[in-house]
């Protein structure tokens, strides 16, 4: 109820099994990470480098929401 989330037993199972707070860490950190990349283009990183963590990022999240079966936060992270 804390979450304003339908209750049903996926929802319960997933919060049970901490598949929810695993996805925002997971999508959260590999943003963080993808920010800090892209701050240093041209000093330590080229722009592909980049652009190859932020397709990684996609095909990650893709793969939580097929996995698992979740619905977008943020489309949530």
């Amino acid at each position: 109820m804390d979450y304003s989330k339908e209750l049903t037993a996926l929802n319960l199972n997933n919060r049970l099994l901490g598949i929810d707070q695993i996805k925002r860490f997971i999508l959260k950190e590999f943003e963080a990470h993808n920010q800090k990349i892209k701050s240093l283009i041209g000093i330590e990183y080229a722009k592909g480098t980049c652009d190859r963590y932020i397709t990684a990022l996609a095909h990650t999240h893709n793969f939580i929401k097929w996995k698992y079966k979740v619905e977008d936060e943020r489309d949530g992270y």
